[in-house]
């Protein structure tokens, strides 16, 4: 019986070895390639026409070729030269004042999203609140 228990017990270990030595160590864990980072979105901005708020009023600014920043309000009218507007990579930044020679009274900090869409926020320099607002591109008003 001893022996018949002793048989089976290294038969049976034999095989369990035979079984681990059968299927190869796990490969080592390799983790995916990190995402490649978004290209920037290319815009020329020069004369294009974007509809956006100043405080809770619909305006459409317009970015000039010349790096100055005019506006559209509801009525047809274009206010020319009243602010000056640059792009730094992705980042847009404006400022804008209403009068010809006033001080300005909006500045705008914000990222183009895509082609048509300039999401940031805008800050009343007199009162200090700030406001996030998304811009879309538009054709109105343009001439």
């Amino acid at each position: 019986m001893n022996r018949f228990f002793l048989c089976s017990l290294f038969l049976f270990s034999l095989m369990v070895g035979i079984t681990v030595a059968a299927h190869p160590a796990r490969p080592l864990y390799e983790p995916p390639d990190p995402p490649k980072p978004l290209a920037p979105v290319v815009v020329n901005l020069a004369g294009s026409a974007w509809l956006g708020k100043y405080a809770a009023a619909n305006r459409t600014y317009i970015f000039e070729a010349d790096g100055t920043l005019s506006y559209k309000t509801a009525t047809v009218t274009i206010f020319k030269n009243r602010g000056a507007w640059r792009l730094e990579g992705n980042t847009i930044y404006f400022e804008h004042h209403i009068g010809i020679k006033a001080k300005k009274t909006l500045e705008f900090r914000g990222v183009l999203k895509d082609p048509n869409t300039i999401v940031g926020e805008q800050t009343m320099v007199v009162t200090g609140a700030k406001t996030n607002v998304t811009m879309q591109r538009t054709m109105v008003g343009v001439k």
